[in-house]
């Protein structure tokens, strides 16, 4: 079961699910599929927002995250 995915429903504010995005990011490093899945969703929540998330993920050591990143980056034309 996707445990993230059930917390983050339980916000009514994205502010507040932003917030639990980034949270979830950095206290799971290693799990790169769960802080690419974070990151995209914090991206759909904050657009411009996020593009120092983005940024940040690209310098990641983690391969997947850097790649979930980049594509994200190509995606939005950042």
């Amino acid at each position: 079961m996707n445990n993230w995915r059930v917390t983050l429903a339980l916000f009514e504010s994205k502010n507040l699910e932003a917030t639990a995005c980034r949270s979830l990011i950095r206290e799971n490093v290693g799990q790169s599929f769960y802080q690419a899945a974070c990151l995209r969703r914090l991206v759909f929540l904050e657009e411009k927002g996020a593009r120092r998330d983005v940024e940040q993920a690209r310098k990641s050591k983690d391969e997947i995250l850097r790649a979930a990143a980049e594509s994200l980056r190509v995606k939005k034309g950042w």
